[in-house]
């Protein structure tokens, strides 16, 4: 899939799209297909190479997103198709985020 992946600090200029694997769903997660995602302050901090403790480099930032469900992992009650948001639960900090085509997070936070 395409992704931005950040493997250290950059200029806005250095935001370029990569080819990353899609990740696989484990049991209370879902898989999500991005269809759209904001740019908040988080990002630009996280950018710029500022962020906290809970950030690290290499990292797929964007801590919200709207799409539709890809693939629902075991334990999940949601459908294949189903338009969901999903936002904070440690995306594009802790885990990889929704700057890319497709995302996968805790069930809980959809």
């Amino acid at each position: 899939m395409r992704a931005i992946r950040l493997t250290g600090p950059v200029a806005p200029e250095g935001l370029t799209t990569s080819d990353v694997p899609i990740s696989d769903v484990h049991p209370g997660e879902v898989r999500i297909r991005v269809m759209a995602f904001g740019v908040n302050e988080s990002e630009v901090t996280s950018r710029e190479g500022k962020s906290g403790p809970d950030f690290s480099f290499p990292r797929i930032l964007g801590i919200e997103a709207v799409g539709v469900v890809d693939v629902a992992g075991d334990g999940v009650d949601l459908a294949v198709g189903q338009q969901v948001v999903t936002m904070i639960g440690g995306l594009g900090r802790s885990i990889d985020g929704s700057y890319s085509e497709y995302t996968v997070v805790d069930a809980a936070d959809v």
